[in-house]
């Protein structure tokens, strides 16, 4: 069986196997994000258990990545690409490949609707 769960706002919990409506009850699956983006939860990046954790939280929080969580994560094994346009300065950095992104942004929905519950 599969539930939504959702807090007063987005993001909403899918789960598997929940006996209730509670979001400690059964798997995380994926999440529904802002204008119903659906991300499926898959395995936490490699990398991810060894960078510090003001870059865990920076990551978590989304936005702009600066210079240190750019290091922390490639010292770490992690990857990112520079965002840039035309012929302009880089104006941001992102994580690749996708999955790394979508995995922190899961992340983070995930602990954001667990945190109200």
């Amino acid at each position: 069986m599969l539930a939504a769960l959702r807090a007063k706002a987005e993001p909403a919990l899918i789960v598997e196997d929940a006996e209730g409506a509670a979001s400690e009850a059964g798997d995380v699956v994926a999440v529904v994000l802002k204008r119903g983006e659906i991300v499926s939860i898959g395995s936490a990046p490699e990398w991810w258990g060894t960078i510090r954790e003001p870059s865990r939280k920076k990551l978590l929080a989304g936005g702009v990545l600066d210079a240190k969580v750019v290091a922390d994560v490639t010292e770490a094994g992690g990857s990112v690409f520079a965002v840039g346009w035309e012929s302009g300065p880089m104006s941001e950095w992102e994580l690749t490949p996708p999955g790394d992104h979508d995995w922190v942004r899961a992340e983070a929905a995930v602990r954001s609707v667990r945190s109200q519950a």
